[in-house]
């Protein structure tokens, strides 16, 4: 427990310093003014290249946890195998095929982190540019526990399906709805499977649905069919693979209470059920918004986050490090009002919890609890973490789907005076 204990002293000092700069956010305004976006580049090293080569060059630390898998498929890859095929991995087509580059220039499982990292700032940087954030935001950002933890620690790659989606931003409001889709087709092919959720949102918004299709298919069409003609089914390994049960989720915080009941269903049938409630929830609401004229960029963020926690919250495969993906979304206005009162106090708790949680769960066995394990002290020390971040999920999820209205901070403005506001 060594490793969470340090995870709580790195996550309750980054709290720190994030209280500090949204206490004098007003004096950062002021300095950042007029300044160039080479502070971007400056707070990107500061905060992700200067911890990486920390940890990684000086303290040695080795790469832990998913990083391993993420090796080993980009080593495959990069002897010319075929994912589904011929190695194991429950991502798309394409994604060891990426994270196989820059092991040609380090051999080290911790090349794929420096990859993790220059994904995430063109991220950050896009969404700098088309949300048009404050110098402070993306500072404020760049320090939240989530996202330095599960960057440059974990070496998560969920903030990819973020980079794709901003992509579609200015195609979509310059109505070019075809390469909208030849994008969304890239992105599947990419990065995971879990991005066939986001599709959604996006077909049920615009108007010509045909075409967005029919630019999903260029890309997804011959692919399928490459993957069909070399190995048959064998591209359905991500669905078939990802029916382990993880934690935290619904099903996890109710397994003490009704584990026995809850064990008669198979668990495939838990996770069905919950992704046709996240693609139904997350349309629904997207339509409502839309019939209450919220502008693109801003229904992006706002559902990006809400299919984000309903996946958290509902499915039994799904897990805390999820909480990278949407972190970015939050601070471009996907939680209205994340930078003052309860939404503030919500963030940092469940920022907190998703960097410990994870590391705690796993090391104690990665058990669904019964009512009886919860007499240990460290089970139910754990057990409490997992009520905490579906709390927080369940805050996130009723907070975004009651809100209809445009609010100046979730909605690519224009000049100075929108970046100010944000």
């Amino acid at each position: 427990m060594l490793v969470a204990l340090v995870k709580v002293i790195l996550a309750l000092s980054l709290i720190a310093a994030f209280r500090f700069v949204l206490r004098f956010k007003p004096r950062f305004d002021a300095f950042f003014k007029g300044t160039s976006d080479v502070w971007l580049a400056f707070m990107w090293v500061c905060l992700r290249l200067i911890p990486f080569l920390g940890l990684y060059t000086i303290l040695n630390f080795k790469a832990t946890s998913d990083l391993i898998g993420f090796y080993n498929g980009a080593v495959a890859a990069e002897q010319g195998l075929i994912p589904y095929r011929d190695f194991v991995t429950v991502y798309a087509p394409f994604y060891s095929y990426l994270t196989a580059i820059p092991i040609q220039f380090w051999d080290d499982p911790r090349a794929i982190i420096i990859l993790m990292m220059v994904v995430e700032g063109l991220a950050v940087w896009l969404t700098y540019r088309l949300y048009r954030l404050s110098l402070t935001t993306v500072l404020l950002y760049l320090l939240l526990p989530a996202t330095l933890l599960l960057c440059v620690i974990g070496g998560q790659e969920d903030v990819w399906m973020w980079a794709f989606g901003l992509l579609t931003i200015p195609l979509i409001q310059r109505n070019r709805i075809l390469s909208a889709g030849i994008v969304l087709g890239l992105a599947m092919v990419a990065t995971k499977a879990l991005f066939v959720l986001f599709v959604p949102i996006i077909f049920f918004w615009v108007d010509n649905k045909v075409k967005l299709l029919v630019g999903m298919m260029l890309v997804g069409g011959p692919v399928l069919a490459w993957l069909y003609t070399v190995g048959d089914w064998t591209f359905l390994m991500p669905i078939q693979l990802t029916q382990d049960p993880l934690a935290p989720n619904l099903r996890s915080v109710l397994h003490p209470i009704l584990g026995v009941l809850l064990d008669r269903f198979p668990l495939r049938l838990f996770n069905y059920m919950a992704l046709i409630s996240v693609v139904i929830i997350s349309v629904s609401t997207v339509l409502r918004w839309k019939k209450a004229g919220l502008p693109y960029p801003a229904m992006l963020a706002r559902a990006w986050v809400l299919v984000y926690t309903l996946i958290m919250f509902l499915v039994p495969s799904a897990y805390a490090v999820y909480a990278f993906g949407f972190m970015l979304p939050i601070v471009a206005g996907g939680l209205p009002i994340w930078q003052r009162g309860r939404p503030l106090t919500v963030l940092l708790l469940f920022n907190l919890l998703t960097t410990v949680q994870p590391t705690a769960w796993w090391r104690l066995g990665q058990r669904s609890y019964f009512f009886s394990d919860l007499t240990s002290p460290l089970f139910l020390l754990e057990y409490t973490m997992q009520l905490g971040i579906i709390g927080c999920l369940l805050y996130f999820v009723i907070t975004i789907w009651s809100t209809t209205q445009p609010l100046s901070q979730s909605v690519a403005g224009s000049g100075a005076r929108a970046r100010q506001a944000y």
